[in-house]
């Protein structure tokens, strides 16, 4: 993806429906060259083409495959991912989902000592077997391309037989009263299986996941213990959500 797309996706998830002269002011360059770029990301799934402008597609509830949401406030999902890390503990064991942030957390684990790590995030698994002091175990169910991870009935009956101290997850979308959101129903099961399974709930998401509610409720707020985010977030949400009881720690 090139960094004027990488741009418009950006802005289109921060302020939601945007046109294309808007665009075109935001990045500096032409209209002609805004409308040839929202072809190639909508025929990349990432943004829905509106009456003069576009859409984010977590405000249309669109899945977006992996490799993309890497691309997507990569600055803010590393530090949140180095900070995620930061809360792991030496002989513990953690469970991680498919969020794209939980992702990264990985590359900063490198100095914990004897984890026992659970997860259903194929493009995971490669990138922790590299430690031979470290449990890696992988729960069976459905192969979903587009997400690289493994859901369905199968996967959640395997997981609700674990227990971790930790759980790390993501989400596509956050209500600042409803919770967490995701864009399809299996993850909103997986999800809240995910959560009843771990002492210590805690959600990896930018702050442009706020005010998106995906398609799918997946888990209330009482149901996260902490959410780290970056600190662009609005004070007042952020008061409004520690006022149910989330820590909140911004990066």
């Amino acid at each position: 993806m090139t960094d004027r797309n990488q741009l418009i996706v950006k802005e289109l998830r921060n302020n939601g429906r945007l046109s294309v002269d808007e665009l075109a002011q935001r990045c500096n360059c032409s209209a002609v060259t805004i409308r040839r770029a929202l072809g190639e990301l909508e025929g990349q799934g990432l943004i829905v083409r509106t009456a003069g402008g576009a859409l984010a597609v977590d405000h249309v509830g669109v899945e977006v495959a992996f490799p993309e949401r890497l691309t997507i406030n990569a600055d803010e999902k590393q530090r949140i991912a180095r900070a995620a890390a930061d809360l792991v503990q030496d002989n513990s064991v953690i469970m991680l989902d498919n969020g794209s942030s939980v992702y990264l957390m990985a590359d900063y684990l490198a100095d914990k000592k004897n984890l026992t790590i659970i997860t259903f995030f194929l493009p995971l698994v490669n990138k922790l077997a590299i430690r031979s002091d470290w449990r890696i175990v992988l729960a069976g169910g459905q192969l979903r391309p587009s997400r690289s991870d493994l859901i369905g009935p199968l996967t959640e009956e395997f997981l609700s037989k674990l227990y971790a101290d930790q759980l790390f997850f993501g989400a596509d979308g956050l209500d600042p009263e409803a919770g967490v959101w995701t864009v399809d129903a299996e993850s909103a099961s997986l999800t809240r299986t995910l959560v009843r399974c771990a002492a210590r709930k805690i959600l990896l998401a930018d702050r442009s996941k706020l005010h998106h509610r995906a398609t799918f409720h997946a888990v209330p707020w009482d149901s996260v213990d902490r959410w780290i985010t970056d600190s662009g977030a609005e004070p007042n949400v952020l008061n409004d959500i520690h006022k149910k009881g989330v820590s909140i720690d911004l990066v």
